[in-house]
């Protein structure tokens, strides 16, 4: 009876190694367990010896059937309020992991646009679970103070094995890149202020890219590509006005590239210091004025030490232990 991880096959996710499904595959295989993935978008994903595909038109037929060939002793929902938690219909342990706390997005970013069934799924799965997870005090705090719960902390980081031979960069250039949804929630449109950056911006196309000239915009990637792609920034651009727990600034600490971030942004500022990143007003007209400013070229090995292996590895085994309780 193998437990299940509920997973999400989308291109933004992709981008993120906590998400990928490859990396989800492999420790899926590991721990015996099994993954069902709702696929959102077009994307052609690979066939994954223990993931399970569907879509949300086929969801209900898909689930009934997985659900009762597997008989799971425990569902893990893996990204929070996008999986339909209202369809699940099972008589075992549910986890929900509360990876970004919905409600306070909406509270932090008045220009975010407000989906109800969202909230109403978050409002769900945090009443219907046996277990509440999170990989981020901020999100921690956010969950106690918008639902009154206590979630258990689970730290997710980077595995910074993957990034170690990357050289970093040894001057100052403005060539930089942008990892994540280019939507206003992230704040992607305020990146096109200035037109003598060298930016790449590698996400899914929620805006109207076709604006944004002095930026080389690109889908899903896959590992090595999305490395080749970045291997030149000096920067990371991360302008979202709050996060639960930065995944792209972590890519980014490991890969010795210094984060760009949003004073008071929340996860984003879990790892980084003044050492090894620059905190900046992103509404400001000179934003990248005062990141030259700020620039050492000492941040970018002080960028991948912020992360070690002990670290990825302690976050690892605390998720098997969320696995297998």
């Amino acid at each position: 009876m193998p437990n299940v991880i509920f997973t999400n096959a989308e291109q933004y996710a992709q981008v993120h190694e906590g998400f990928r499904l490859d990396n989800l595959n492999q420790l899926a295989a590991e721990q015996g367990v099994q993954i069902f993935a709702t696929v959102l978008d077009d994307g052609n994903y690979p066939e994954y010896s223990n993931v399970t595909y569907t879509t949300y038109d086929d969801f209900d037929t898909d689930w009934s059937a997985f659900y009762a060939k597997h008989k799971p002793n425990k569902v893990i929902n893996f990204i929070d309020y996008l999986t339909p938690i209202e369809k699940l219909n099972i008589d075992c342990d549910f986890v929900y992991f509360v990876r970004s706390c919905y409600a306070e997005v909406l509270e932090r970013n008045p220009r975010q646009v407000k989906k109800d069934y969202w909230l109403e799924r978050e409002q769900t799965g945090i009443e219907s679970a046996t277990q509440i997870v999170t990989d981020s005090p901020t999100s921690q705090a956010a969950i106690q103070k918008h639902y009154g719960v206590n979630a258990d902390l689970m730290l997710e980081y980077v595995n910074p094995q993957k990034y170690l031979e990357m050289p970093a960069p040894t001057q100052f250039a403005k060539k930089a890149h942008f990892t994540g949804r280019f939507d206003s929630q992230k704040r992607f449109d305020l990146i096109d202020q200035v037109a003598d950056w060298d930016i790449i911006g590698i996400g899914s196309h929620i805006l109207d890219t076709e604006r944004f000239a002095n930026i080389e915009t690109h889908q899903m990637q896959n590992f090595e590509s999305y490395k080749d792609l970045i291997t030149d920034s000096v920067f990371g651009l991360y302008p979202a006005i709050w996060e639960s727990n930065g995944y792209g600034v972590q890519q980014c600490l490991a890969m010795g590239k210094v984060p760009i971030i949003q004073t008071g942004s929340g996860g984003h500022e879990r790892l980084c210091n003044g050492n090894n990143s620059i905190s900046i007003d992103w509404t400001s007209k000179n934003w990248w004025e005062a990141a030259e400013e700020m620039y050492s070229t000492d941040m970018h090995e002080a960028a991948k030490n912020s992360l070690t292996q002990a670290m990825y590895q302690e976050s690892l085994e605390k998720f098997i232990e969320v696995l297998h309780s």
